[in-house]
């Protein structure tokens, strides 16, 4: 059995050698090739004219499962890795594929494991779940019915409903990705971050990354101060949902979070409002972004100077 490997985990499990500015702490991973969904941000959708073994901007080396699976396992009980994350293309012997990798990798590692998958049903999901995954992401991206239309096909409000749903029979083990910058309002993208929380689904958020051969190649990636609010509506929510009910949008922009200025920093803290969200251990680094240019999501603990920054780029008014 062949497996993609991103090119940092590959690094970090001894396959590759590669100079890293931080390293991965969840072991990404990819089954199949040529989605048979076609949405427009995606390398491995239908219509994509990218390079194959790409996702998002990270490469993706094959290797087989003889020399991945023994190699995971090291690193996490080296501690060099906290989780291992399958991202499957929608076709039937990927996921069949993607069920036999975990059982190989469940019976050498006691690693927590993700996987985000097309199912369609709760049977799906408990079948996965069985396998010793303990998240699956069911993945929204996109943020507003028109868009999601546009950008993935499909009916937005069914696959809410379907993620909710999974979330109230399997709480604590259901998560989704939303991506900023397709073109959704900053209300919808908080209302449906809301939404979720309520019901425990755990947000993973990332900035859209236009890439060759995709059809949204020539859009732009969001501005910095959208994304960052964003981030910080996403880190209050999951700390209590019910917080959204006081955030005031004008024309859809969020411009107050029903709080002080001092409030809001004592809420932020050290800043982890702005690292990598999703799975837990998971910091996905330059997913969205280049080494040595601004970070939409940062892969370690911030410094004083980069929370300022952060700050600065959230641009509210008090």
């Amino acid at each position: 059995m062949l497996i993609r490997v991103s090119q940092g985990t590959a690094a970090v499990i001894g396959l590759k050698t590669v100079r890293m500015a931080a390293a991965p702490t969840t072991a990404s991973l990819m089954v199949g090739e040529h989605c048979s969904q076609n949405c427009g941000f995606c390398a491995q959708a239908r219509s994509s004219q990218g390079k194959d073994g790409f996702l998002s901007r990270v490469p993706w080396p094959e290797f087989t499962a003889q020399e991945a699976v023994p190699a995971i396992a090291q690193a996490y009980i080296e501690g060099n890795l906290q989780r291992a994350c399958l991202q499957v293309v929608a076709k039937k012997e990927a996921v069949e594929q993607a069920k036999e990798f975990l059982r190989l990798l469940a019976a050498q590692s006691k690693i927590p494991l993700s996987i985000s998958c097309k199912v369609t049903s709760l049977s799906e999901i408990e079948e996965i779940l069985a396998l010793g995954v303990d998240r699956i992401g069911l993945a929204l991206d996109a943020a507003g019915s028109a868009i999601y239309r546009e950008v993935k096909g499909g009916n937005l409000e069914e696959r809410v409903n379907f993620l909710l749903q999974a979330a109230e029979k399997f709480p604590q083990h259901i998560s989704t990705h939303l991506i900023v910058g397709l073109g959704e309002t900053e209300e919808e993208m908080t209302k449906l971050m809301q939404k979720c929380y309520q019901k425990g689904v755990r947000v993973g958020l990332f900035a859209f990354t236009p890439l060759k051969g995709t059809k949204l190649a020539d859009r732009k990636p969001p501005v910095l101060d959208h994304y960052r609010r964003m981030q910080v509506a996403r880190f209050l929510l999951e700390q209590d949902w019910k917080l959204g009910n006081n955030f005031i949008f004008v024309n859809g922009k969020l411009t107050d979070f029903g709080m002080t200025s001092s409030e809001l920093k004592k809420k932020l803290g050290v800043g982890d409002a702005f690292r990598t969200s999703g799975c837990p251990d998971c910091n996905r680094p330059f997913y969205n972004e280049r080494p040595g240019t601004v970070l939409y999501n940062y892969p370690t603990p911030l410094t004083e100077e980069q929370f300022a920054q952060a700050w600065q780029e959230l641009k509210i008014s008090f």
